[in-house]
């Protein structure tokens, strides 16, 4: 199983997270009105092993702060093992600088995780899709593209675990989302997600018509009344291959809102052929939140001869 450090090592050293999170994530664009903050710990004979904490920026109305305390105990090969998931809801404050967990979004972060914080942090360059490295590896319960930020805490010493151990630890935390193997350092971590909750692509398949093929979207809008009320730039941005990598299709199509949870697209090339390769992007006014890229799986005919 890949380890986080693995996961992690393409992302962009940055000097000043917190001038990283103020240029890119303000708090007046109202994305987020709550974070939820989790810690993960498995208690195992003496043995206590500490996962990183992780700090998810989400929207929706949250009237107070939640404390939950969520266990699980667990035999296996007659040991005892005991899963104690620590969740903090918190509403944000103001938008001006006052009381804890108010201002602006980087003031709310060195909130949650206080000053004890190493200068080597990390961030993703690029949009992380749901259903590829490294996010859904470090949480594969996330429905939205997201941009991730790394924060490493002053050590701390933790448990080391045997080789059985470590299989056990795999498989207790494929519930939480996680999917990356464990090591001593996980402690130091903290995990910053900021999804990008406003559209993204639930189908994408080949839809063939005769000789000629096109791609088939699925596209859901999130909080619908962004979309009524402002006067958002919507567009889809496309390269599409034929199965001899040529490309049969190259432009960026703008999108009316269909006034819709789910709205269908069809891209379609004018040249006529098996499509193989698709690089498809959604962009808000010029700002990425959706994209995937890869080969289509043709249909595969075999040539069995009977005897």
């Amino acid at each position: 199983m890949n380890k986080l450090t693995d996961l992690i090592q393409t992302f962009e050293k940055i000097d000043d997270w917190q001038e990283v999170v103020r240029k890119n994530f303000e708090r007046k664009s109202g994305t987020y009105t709550y974070a939820t903050v989790t810690d993960i710990e498995i208690k195992y004979g003496e043995q206590v092993f500490y996962y990183p904490t992780k700090i998810v920026f989400e929207y929706g109305y949250i009237k107070a702060l939640k404390n939950i305390v969520r266990t699980e105990k667990i035999t296996l090969n007659k040991k005892r093992i005991k899963i104690t998931e620590r969740k903090k809801i918190i509403p944000f404050s103001f938008y001006e600088r006052g009381k804890k967990y108010s201002g602006e979004i980087f003031q709310i972060i060195k909130d949650i995780v206080g000053t004890k914080i190493n200068s080597n942090s990390l961030f993703s360059p690029d949009l992380l899709t749901t259903s590829d490295s490294p996010l859904y590896n470090i949480d594969s319960k996330q429905k939205w593209a997201s941009y991730l930020l790394v924060l490493h805490r002053q050590s701390k010493n933790d448990s080391v675990a045997t080789p059985e151990m470590l299989d056990i630890l795999n498989d207790l935390l494929v519930d939480y989302g996680i999917h990356y193997g464990y090591d001593s350092s996980l402690r130091d971590f903290i995990l910053v997600i900021f999804p990008m909750p406003y559209i993204k692509v639930v189908e994408n398949k080949i839809k063939r018509n005769e000789n000629n093929e096109s791609i088939f979207l699925v596209l859901e809008f999130n909080q619908l009344g962004l979309f009524y009320t402002s006067q958002l730039k919507i567009e889809i941005d496309a390269l599409i291959k034929n199965i001899k990598k040529e490309t049969i299709y190259e432009k960026i199509e703008t999108i009316k809102f269909g006034k819709a949870k789910y709205q269908v697209i069809e891209l379609t090339p004018e040249t006529k052929g098996e499509i193989g390769f698709a690089a498809i992007s959604i962009k808000i006014n010029g700002i990425l939140v959706d994209k995937f890229s890869g080969y289509y799986i043709r249909d595969i005919k075999l040539d069995i001869k009977v005897k």
